[in-house]
């Protein structure tokens, strides 16, 4: 009973509640143990008499309505609760892993696709939810039932029929055992490529215009295809153990009623018992069948609840946070907001303490060596580099959601930080809601001037609802320059002491790029600081401090001009971008 053992938190969180359940379930038995007896004397009653006296009857039927009553309130008492309970788990599972995942760095998500998080949160929630309330009945039906028939045949009818009753029991045990052997294994396959195939789907969806574009509808059918047929035969696979447990219960019962009417014929032939004795005993004996029953349920129910919950534990234990809870705070200068230094890091000379920690598989080809940088109050920074130099890396360990044991990063205590990533991340709703989703309380005038600082504004107007515009699932109604701007307008209104760009100017024009630059110095207002990372170099000037990246070279963390005339890479760069864009004025 594995499955126990995981979720006794649960039950002894609420062990007066499952007390209470218990005892309304084996009173509910109880009462529905008494019928059979009833029956059993009023059939004697009238073999004995040989009439029908209706006013003999009355008494015995108003006992089996009354008993009726009290079993049908009983079950619906403990029904009530135990899936109450049940549920209550499922929404207390549902919470523990949805603010789990929002509290988890980027490479949690690497590890554990999205996909396979809401197969978690769908399938395998549900499983432990079954196994919670379906696997109590269970229990109860099997063992409590069970072990209560037992005790009135043999005690009120007959201790040797009932022995006798027991002959076959051992091939039900032996059965079960090897069948929930053979369960664990088939559950945990088909819940893995359950997750595969969710996975697969996520991506065919997400990448419908890409696959389109390629013409590769047929390779993604095919793929589609290979994904259903594994899932298929992992469920096939566990069907197949499922549906062994019903024909051996039915065989384990049929050969119990064969030997009850066997040798009870043979006692009411030598007045051991009576005809009514022995018609309650196949009585009992039909109470007996879906306890029987209940065995194999029992165990392909905690079975795979068990598994469902080690799948939801591992995520659960997956509890590295990142830095983001753990930086040390900046004691003194007042002025600035973060600093990170990082003395040597490097993948070449396998110095890494948690290659984990980045986002992107070639990260392992980077190098940082001698970073020493630090933000202040009313400064606009830049991190620029060529491609794969670790822009957004070295972001991410600013933000705290990438792990180094080499880097040594500081906030200050009151600041706080808005990230916008490459990949604007838009939600299904109104261009009012994706704007007010980090300050959810904001007025609709300061959502309006946010969206004015980006440069936004102007195209909310052309839109027929403006603000109320549904922008479309992924923001699929929006251009690439209007969903950068969207994003940085979220992060404006939230009025964060640090604002990290990472790259998301790329989609904008020359002249909305240097209006947006002048809003951003007037929204830092020599209060707030914006650290940009950036492939464009035309907006460096604009910069009051470059950090400078490239791989098998020192950083160099100097001003623009200083940069120009110590870098002959940098001076190329910027030359060829202001030549081509015709360069953003400051």
């Amino acid at each position: 009973m594995e499955f126990i053992n995981q979720i006794g938190w649960f039950i002894k969180l609420h062990q007066w509640r499952y007390i209470s359940i218990f005892m309304a379930i084996v009173a509910a038995s109880v009462c529905s143990l008494i019928p059979p007896l009833l029956i059993a004397s009023l059939v004697d009653q009238l073999a004995k008499s040989q009439s029908v006296n209706l006013v003999d009857l009355w008494p015995t039927l108003a006992q089996l309505v009354a008993l009726a009553i009290s079993t049908y309130l009983l079950r619906f008492f403990w029904r009530y609760y135990l899936f109450g309970s049940a549920l209550e788990l499922e929404r207390s599972l549902m919470v523990q892993l949805y603010s789990h995942c929002c509290r988890m760095p980027g490479p949690f998500f690497q590890r554990h696709s999205s996909a396979k998080l809401l197969n978690h949160l769908n399938s395998d929630v549900n499983a432990v939810s079954q196994g919670v309330g379906n696997g109590v009945i269970f229990f109860v039906d099997a063992f409590v039932m069970s072990s209560l028939v037992l005790v009135v045949l043999a005690t009120q009818i007959s201790w040797l029929l009932t022995l006798v009753v027991l002959l076959p029991l051992p091939i039900l045990a032996l059965s079960i055992k090897r069948y929930g052997q053979q369960m664990q294994s088939r559950l945990e396959q088909s819940q893995y490529q359950l997750g595969l195939f969710y996975q697969q789907i996520q991506q065919t969806v997400n990448g419908i215009s890409v696959i389109k574009g390629h013409a590769c509808q047929g390779a993604s059918q095919q793929q589609f295809d290979h994904q259903l047929a594994q899932l298929t035969q992992a469920n096939i696979d566990q069907a197949r153990v499922e549906a062994k447990y019903e024909p051996t219960t039915a065989m384990v019962a049929a050969g119990s009623f064969f030997l009850t009417l066997s040798v009870g014929s043979v006692l009411v032939a030598q007045q051991q018992i009576t005809l009514g004795e022995l018609l309650a005993f196949n009585l009992y004996l039909g109470y007996l069948i879906w306890p029987m029953n209940a065995f194999g349920f029992l165990f392909s129910t905690l079975t795979m609840a068990s598994v469902s919950m080690k799948r939801i534990d591992q995520v659960l234990n997956d509890d590295q946070l990142g830095y983001a809870s753990q930086s040390p705070t900046v004691p003194t200068q007042q002025t600035t907001l973060i600093k990170l230094d990082v003395e040597y890091f490097s993948h070449h000379n396998h110095q890494v303490a948690n290659e984990d920690s980045f986002a992107e598989p070639d990260q392992a080809a980077l190098l940082f060596k001698d970073v020493h940088f630090s933000a202040q109050r009313g400064q606009i920074q830049a991190i620029v580099g060529p491609v794969a130099c670790g822009k957004s890396s070295l972001l991410r360990l600013l933000l705290g959601s990438s792990m180094i044991e080499s880097v040594q990063r500081s906030l200050h205590p009151d600041a706080n930080i808005a990230y916008v990533p490459q990949d604007c991340a838009l939600f299904t709703g109104t261009i009012r809601e994706n704007i007010a989703l980090g300050a959810p309380d904001a007025s609709f005038e300061q959502i309006k001037n946010a969206a004015s600082l980006a440069c936004l504004s102007k195209d909310i107007d052309t839109f027929e609802l403006g603000y109320d515009t549904q922008v479309g699932e992924h923001g699929s109604q929006l251009s690439g320059g209007q969903k950068q701007r969207l994003a940085i307008a979220r992060a404006l209104l939230t009025q964060a002491d640090i604002l990290l760009l990472d790259d998301s100017l790329s989609a904008l024009d020359n002249a909305t790029c240097s209006q947006l630059l002048f809003n951003l110095k007037c929204w830092m207002a020599g209060t707030k600081t914006v650290i940009l990372a950036s492939s464009r170099f035309d907006l460096l000037n604009h910069a009051d401090k470059i950090l400078l990246l490239r791989p098998e070279h020192l950083p160099l963390y100097l001003t623009h001009s200083e940069l120009l005339t110590r870098d002959n890479w940098y001076q190329q760069q910027y030359q060829h971008a202001s030549a081509t864009e015709g360069g953003i004025k400051p």
